[in-house]
């Protein structure tokens, strides 16, 4: 009997411990993990600008926007969590090297048409 009161007191002891400290260790907010955050140029698209002349929308840098305390700040305080990420990051990518990816593709067509030959048309 006094084997399970020191196991209830252990189990006692051991909540109340977890309750004043973090038993489980939080990851910080980082902006890789935030719905704003395009990736391929390091840019968060919560704080844009107009550019007067162009009416170009220009992105901030998250590095200058996490250490500005009335932005998103240190704490990350316009942080929300990207769960569809598998299709925000090639799309960022797709929008913004457009312009490199069509000659690639034209490039590309040759080589796929001799795999495709290879692979059906063998005799």
């Amino acid at each position: 009997m006094k084997f399970f009161t020191y196991i209830f007191y252990f189990l006692t002891i051991q909540s109340h411990v977890c309750l004043y400290q973090s038993c489980v260790i939080q990851k910080p907010k980082t902006c890789t993990d935030c719905k704003f955050f395009i990736s391929s140029n390091m840019k968060c698209k919560k704080f844009t600008d107009i550019d007067l002349i162009t009416g170009e929308r220009i992105n901030e840098r998250a590095s200058i926007i996490r250490y500005d305390e009335d932005k998103c700040g240190k704490e990350g305080k316009y942080f929300e969590k990207n769960n569809i990420k598998i299709i925000t990051i090639p799309y960022y990518f797709i929008l913004e090297e457009w312009r490199f990816l069509i000659p690639l593709s034209i490039l590309a067509i040759p080589y796929i048409y001799v795999v495709f030959y290879a692979i059906f048309y063998k005799k």
